[in-house]
This record gives C-alpha cells, sequence and structure tokens, in this order.
C-alpha cells in the first residue's frame, strides 16, 4: 500500500471519526440537552424570577432538559410558602412559559397538598381500623374535579376532618359474596366505620372482586361508582344501588357514543 492511499485512508478514517462523534453529541444533545444550553436557561430563568417576582424567598433549581418537550425549566419554591412551588420553562433563548398563575395564583398547589392529606388519613384509617382484604384504598378531595378552588386560601391549614371541597372514598375488595345486598351491607359498613372517626364523605365508590381475580384480572366485579352519601339512607339499599350502576354504565355508554361520533 504507497503512501497516498494510507493518507487517504487516514482521512477517511478521521471522517467517519467525526461524523460519529457529531451524531453522537447530536443524539445526546437531543436526549439530555448540552451544558451551555443548560447555563444559559438557569441564567435567564432565574433573571426571569428576579424581574418578575422580587421575592428573597423564591429559589431557583438549575434547569432540566426535558427530552419529551424538547426544552430547559427549572423548579422555584419558597422557603416560607408550602403552596408556592412552580416551574419556568426556557426554549430557543427565552422564557416561553411560567406556571405560577396556574399552579400558585388558581391554587393547584394548594388542592394538591390538602387532597394528599385527606387521602392518606382516610386510607391509614380504614386500612388500619377495618380488616378486609382490599384491592384498592383511595380518597381525595373534589372527584369529578368541577369545583371552584377560589375558595381555597393559599398555604390554609391541611384539617382532613373539616376539607373544604367535597370528599370522596374509593374502595376495591376482595369477597366470594358478589350480591348486591352484600354490597349494600359493606358500604354501610364503610359509612359507619368513617363517620365514627369523623370522615363523612360525599361520594362512595364500593366495587367487590371475586378472589380469584388476584390471579385473574378478567373476572367480574360488581359495584357502584359515584353513588352519593345520602342515598345510602334510602330503603331497599340493595335494588337502590343496582339501578343507580345500570344509570351510570347507561351514562358512559352515552359518553363513549358520543366520542365516537366526534
Amino acid at each position: 500500500m504507497n503512501r497516498k492511499t494510507k493518507l487517504i485512508l487516514k482521512i477517511g478514517a478521521a471522517l467517519v471519526a467525526f461524523v460519529l462523534i457529531g451524531l453522537v453529541f447530536t443524539v445526546t444533545n437531543a436526549m439530555v440537552g448540552n451544558p451551555l444550553s443548560k447555563a444559559l436557561a438557569t441564567h435567564d430563568i432565574r433573571n426571569y424570577i428576579s424581574r418578575t417576582y422580587n421575592d428573597p424567598n423564591l429559589t431557583v433549581d438549575a434547569a432540566v432538559y426535558s427530552f419529551k418537550f424538547g426544552e430547559y425549566f427549572s423548579h422555584v419554591h419558597s422557603s416560607v410558602s408550602a403552596d408556592t412551588t412552580f416551574a419556568v420553562h426556557w426554549s430557543g433563548g427565552k422564557i416561553i412559559r411560567d406556571d405560577y398563575e396556574s399552579n400558585v395564583t388558581n391554587r393547584w398547589n394548594t388542592y394538591i397538598r390538602l387532597d394528599q392529606v385527606y387521602g392518606d388519613a382516610v386510607e391509614a384509617k380504614l386500612t388500619a381500623g377495618l380488616p378486609w382484604d382490599y384491592d384498592m384504598v383511595l380518597a381525595g378531595l373534589d372527584k369529578n374535579g368541577n369545583e371552584d378552588f377560589s375558595r381555597l386560601e393559599l398555604d390554609m391549614e391541611a384539617d382532613p376532618f373539616h376539607p373544604p371541597l367535597s370528599t370522596y372514598v374509593t374502595v376495591y375488595l376482595y369477597t366470594d359474596d358478589l350480591s348486591w345486598e352484600n354490597l349494600a351491607d359493606t358500604a354501610l359498613q364503610l359509612d359507619r366505620f368513617l363517620s365514627q372517626n369523623g370522615f363523612y364523605p360525599d361520594w362512595y365508590d364500593v366495587v367487590l372482586e371475586p378472589t380469584a381475580k388476584k390471579d385473574d384480572r378478567s373476572l367480574d366485579s360488581i359495584g357502584v361508582y359515584d353513588f352519593p352519601r345520602e342515598k345510602l339512607s334510602l330503603p331497599d339499599l340493595a335494588g337502590v344501588m343496582e339501578a343507580h350502576y345500570a344509570d351510570w354504565e347507561r351514562s358512559w355508554d352515552e359518553v363513549k357514543e358520543e366520542k365516537e361520533k366526534g
């Protein structure tokens, strides 16, 4: 192999190496960003926070790259306000979005905190006090997501016994008695236990699942969803629950049909 051929091969190898390095850099940059852009984003976001809010209690974390959205963002949080936490988004050398209004002003963060406190309190009480074979236990505020958060106050006390919004409890449990009568008895036991412990949910989801469903998730269950607490006092509760489920299922079928049309 003469010197000219060797030179050509070396140049070719170098070009291939540069191309591979460039490819790796491009892929890495697309996945995790790059140090220069991260530094610029962090600098711009901190300046933006200083100019916009002028709050010495706010801390701005270093920017993080979002592969999903192709942008950088920084978490901002307050040392004196639990509910004052939000994100600022940066892309293409400029601030593109600030989540303060949606998260703080509109009280989303306050709702999430109160919802968590209520849910934790109810779930802990239930699992410790009612020794049922649970598949799932959930509790929270504003089940249908249509309440006005303007009644919430920033950093208000989280009192699970006096929630500011409507509440719900969802219980899925295993049993070999899948009857409407057993479902009604279970719901009454559940409500009695909760009320004795200072909780008065506005809505219940109570679902009975066959014990065999632990191994075969395809098996059918029986239950009610969005069942109002005040209906628990009605006569023939088993029949009321069966009718409620039929209405609930019919309404969902109508929603599905509308979605398929539109």
